[in-house]
């Protein structure tokens, strides 16, 4: 009896030994990821401000005619664009960095994160292209003659370019659809996009890279870079004396022309401030995605990249979704006006002034 007593007890010790064991292995192979929590707060943060302030843009150039200009039309269609991040990409991002383990195991063969992942990368890249073509409008509104901007950006023209632009972004997931690369949970960034194989990565590159992403940079800088040489002209020339009226007849010439100048000058003066506006959102879309695409690039070549900074750089990538409204509010004393008359539910004052 008491053979069997110690046999018990020996195994009873074998059995909590070994599962220690394994618990130990099974707790070690596990990656160690870091504090997720102020990125949640970040997400968080995101979507809020990102649903508040897009939809405020959206509503703004809806309602007030003042704001139904061609270059704020592109504005209210890119707004579209972020909101779409914010409601999908930005709270579910949040959510899945709540429990990590539980959104590898949810997210792994998840319609949902599917559709997240499409419309996050549909929208990004709708960004991309939205900004080049805003930077092509203010190229022909500054550099070419009034009739041509009139007769290329007329209502319907302006609406079949921003179609093209949407059908543009929506085609660029087609590939991954077909099987040629996928959308997915991506444990890099611990949220839905594109996954982490070489095939989409490859589709990136063919499909979303190279025919869009770098062809609309370089459209969006020669662009801005041809308007501030274009500008650099007008000052010099505005800062050459005017010649000495000889007579009567020749001051009364030189005193029209001045006001002419002074007509054209304050046109120019008008479409330069909304052109920087632009520009500095144009910036802002530079800053918030050149981070993310370098250590990106890093981790492609092999470099050991720590999770952490994926992780930072890519939530500073989406935090680009919601910055717009601060730098149209910042820079534009009407859009903060009207801003402002829509949070005070004052609707009607909009179009009275």
């Amino acid at each position: 009896m008491s053979n069997l007593t110690v046999l018990a007890g020996m195994e009873r010790n074998l059995s909590f030994t070994t599962s220690s064991a394994l618990n130990l292995t099974t707790s070690s192979l596990e990656p160690v990821r870091p504090n997720n929590l102020p990125l949640q707060i970040w997400y968080s943060a995101i979507a809020i401000i990102g649903c508040l302030g897009n939809s405020l843009t959206i509503i703004a150039i809806a309602v007030c005619r003042k704001h139904r200009k061609t270059q704020n039309i592109y504005i209210g269609s890119l707004a579209v664009s972020d909101l779409l991040v914010c409601l999908s990409l930005a709270p579910y991002t949040a959510s899945s960095l709540a429990d990590e383990t539980a959104a590898v195991n949810r997210n792994s063969d998840s319609m949902v994160c599917r559709v997240v992942g499409m419309v996050s990368v549909a929208s990004i890249g709708n960004t991309i292209i939205h900004l080049a073509a805003i930077a092509v409008n203010r190229y022909i509104c500054i550099l070419k003659p009034a009739h041509v901007y009139t007769r290329l950006y007329t209502t319907r023209r302006l609406f079949v370019s921003i179609f093209i632009l949407w059908c543009l972004s929506i085609g660029s997931l087609m590939p991954g659809l077909f099987g040629f690369g996928s959308f997915g949970y991506s444990e890099l960034y611990g949220t839905c996009g594109i996954t982490d194989d070489p095939i989409t990565n490859l589709m990136v590159l063919t499909v979303i890279v190279v025919p869009c992403t770098i062809p609309s940079l370089c459209v969006t800088f020669y662009s801005y870079i041809r308007i501030i040489i274009h500008y650099r002209n007008i000052s010099r020339n505005l800062r050459k004396p005017g010649p000495i009226p000889s007579s009567t007849t020749d001051g009364t010439e030189r005193r029209g022309q001045l006001k002419r100048d002074a007509v054209q000058s304050t046109r120019t003066n008008k479409e330069f401030a909304v052109t920087v506006n632009l520009c500095v959102v144009f910036v802002a879309f530079l800053f918030c995605w050149g981070p993310g695409n370098i250590v990106y690039i890093l981790h492609d070549n092999g470099l050991a990249v720590p999770l952490w900074l994926h992780r930072v750089t890519f939530t500073l990538a989406v935090s680009n979704s919601c910055i717009n409204v601060f730098i149209y509010a910042g820079m534009n004393k009407s859009f903060r006006r009207t801003y402002y008359q829509i949070l005070s539910c004052n609707l009607r004052a909009i179009n009275n002034e």
